[in-house]
């Protein structure tokens, strides 16, 4: 089930390409909150090796998070900084597909965080 919800939350960005609906809106689709639990970076980074171009969608999200006070990511030659917006914690990761799952957990875990507080 976990690796179902890996594939399901890493193809996220596809389906809010071909819809209307908000991205909390199709991660609860997904199955968020409870299903967040299970999502792992190893399983997330399994999805992106298969499918690369998922990857390049979530990285082009990555970048513009600074506004929700979450997590972002940021690329520098060929190294990938992991950035959480609200309180400054960052990390570096060399591989792009794991720095990039590295990402959509944390990301994904804050707007579960977000959904908890607002109902």
């Amino acid at each position: 089930m976990s690796a179902q919800f890996a594939r399901q939350v890493s193809e996220v960005p596809l389906a809010y390409e071909n819809s209307d609906r908000s991205t909390a809106c199709l991660l609860k689709e997904a199955g968020l909150p409870a299903g967040e639990e299970r999502l792992s970076v190893d399983e997330v980074t399994h999805v992106l090796e298969e499918e690369p171009r998922l990857a390049d969608l979530w990285l082009e999200r990555g970048a513009d998070q600074r506004v929700g006070g979450g997590w972002g990511i940021e690329c520098s030659g060929a190294e990938y900084t992991i950035k959480n917006f609200g309180d400054g914690r960052s990390f570096a990761v060399q591989n792009r597909l794991r720095a990039c799952a590295e990402f959509l957990v944390r990301y994904v875990g804050h707007i579960r965080d977000v959904l908890a507080r607002t109902g």
